[in-house]
């Protein structure tokens, strides 16, 4: 079932080939092969060698350089023993003085007597001088193996990219996006969703083991505004895309919109059935956007001033608000299809029966007019008739509560 429901088989059946042949069913004709169930003892051995596996390749592609290192321990470590057993007086014993140029080369300080002549005092010096050069080689050669490591995780990372479907894509990084993530994370449905972020950066910015999903965390390091990239981020597979005013690099803030609806426009081209929302640092730069089908604009700046003035007028209004648009505590914040059996009911009916089947408070309601805009109709009249098709925006404690509602 994992390989017919895999995009690339032949990719599965190269990673998975003994898991397949250790389930391969047992025909009369073929009851030996009931032994290749003893294969699934190894497949803690098969874990431990994917998570090391990368580590040894890297240190596979660097064996010439331990060769080497191995070549200038036994230079060092075997002609100076030799040397301050002949020359030096100090040392009398082959293999004591043999053990002492290894621990001498190794800490990189004088071990055993100290040297009764110059000879004696020169050679110690080499030892020391060489065990900082071995170490500075060790450590560039373990530094070049984890490189590789980490370019081989990148690369498995694409490949489990390429098997998602109807996650979300966002492209930039701010100091919002933990924020963004640990909020959709949170929620009941959206954390479903895996998320492929796709920066600038060389590295994730991002502190993932503090996220509730760490494993439904991806990371690419490219240039969002290149098709080449989206591809690779399966945007046409993806359900949602979030498009960052990107602040890791340097840019002006027109340069920052300028990347963000170029970037908005291709994901619209690739996949125009999914859902988008913009963060724009200026509301002149959304001319385009809205005709080509962007479903969200903000501009952070605009309502953050404004909820600054409205708190000042009315002292409380913050509270309310964090109660509202935070999933780790209080209300949540939700749109929902009208139910069946609320079509042709009054507004004020709908808010009542849903306020005690699910607790839910309905504060607008959204409605698809015939030239195709969305007319929101907030706080709408008690006899305001609802018609099959409208949404409703609600507040509600519990969302698990009020999908059971809707079950009912």
């Amino acid at each position: 079932l994992k390989a017919y429901a895999s995009r690339d088989r032949k990719a599965f059946i190269r990673g998975y080939w003994l898991d397949i042949i250790a389930v391969i069913p047992v025909f009369r004709g073929f009851r030996m092969l009931r032994l290749l169930r003893l294969l699934r003892l190894f497949r803690v051995g098969r874990w431990m060698a994917r998570r090391l596996g990368a580590l040894s390749i890297g240190l596979h592609e660097q064996l010439v350089e331990l060769i080497t290192v191995l070549v200038v321990l036994l230079v060092l470590v075997v002609p100076g023993a030799v040397l301050l057993t002949y020359l030096d007086p100090a040392y009398v014993d082959p293999a004591k003085t043999m053990w002492q140029s290894f621990l001498t080369l190794i800490a990189a300080e004088p071990e055993g007597p100290n040297p009764a002549t110059p000879v004696g005092r020169a050679i110690i010096v080499v030892l020391m001088v060489g065990g900082m050069v071995v170490f500075a080689m060790l450590t560039g050669i373990i530094s070049a193996a984890m490189i590789q490591r980490t370019r081989l995780a990148m690369k498995n990372q694409e490949y489990e990219i390429a098997q998602l479907s109807g996650h979300i894509v966002m492209c930039g990084f701010n100091r919002a996006v933990s924020r963004i993530i640990k909020e959709l994370q949170l929620h009941p449905v959206m954390r479903r969703h895996p998320i492929v972020l796709i920066c600038e950066a060389d590295e994730l910015p991002l502190d993932v083991k503090a996220m509730p999903e760490p494993a439904s965390i991806y990371f690419m390091s490219g240039d969002y505004t290149r098709k080449e990239v989206l591809e690779k981020a399966g945007v046409r597979r993806a359900s949602y895309a979030i498009m960052l005013a990107d602040k890791s690099r340097q840019r002006s803030d027109q340069d920052r919109d300028a990347r963000t609806v170029l970037a908005a426009l291709l994901v619209e081209d690739m996949n125009p059935d999914i859902f988008t929302v913009v963060e724009l640092l200026n509301r002149e730069n959304e001319t385009h956007l809205k005709d080509r089908g962007v479903e969200e604009i903000i501009v952070l700046d605009e309502y953050g001033g404004a909820l600054i003035a409205t708190s000042t007028q009315s002292h409380g209004v913050l509270q309310v608000f964090d109660d509202i648009f935070t999933n780790e505590r209080g209300n949540k914040m939700m749109k929902i299809d009208l139910p069946a059996s609320l079509e042709g009911s009054s507004y004020g009916d709908a808010l009542m029966k849903l306020k005690k089947s699910a607790g839910a408070l309905v504060i607008a309601v959204e409605r698809q007019q015939e030239d195709g805009r969305t007319h929101y109709e907030v706080n709408p009249p008690l006899d305001h008739v609802l018609r099959r098709g409208d949404r409703l925006h609600i507040i509600t404690p519990s969302i698990e509560s009020l999908l059971r509602s809707e079950d009912e």
